[in-house]
């Protein structure tokens, strides 16, 4: 899936286009993995949504199809 989006930067006053694309499994499953340690914050989102109870690696590996991961480009 490619989406083209307009964001805004985390502590930018700048408006940019992007493209967000979706990685491919193969892709997405080290970055699930790493993501209760890189974003602490979606543990606590994700277990509220029903989505993991604890927040483990292999949890987050196991939303692979069912949390698509993008990838931010210049749009």
């Amino acid at each position: 899936m490619i989406l083209t989006v307009t964001g805004r930067k985390s502590g930018s006053r700048r408006v940019e286009r992007v493209r967000a694309i979706e990685l491919s499994d193969a892709d997405a499953r080290p970055l699930l993995r790493l993501l209760p340690n890189m974003v602490p914050g979606w543990v606590g989102f994700l277990r509220q949504g029903g989505l993991v109870t604890d927040g483990d690696p292999d949890e987050f590996e196991a939303l692979l199809g069912r949390m698509p991961i993008f990838r931010m480009d210049p749009a």
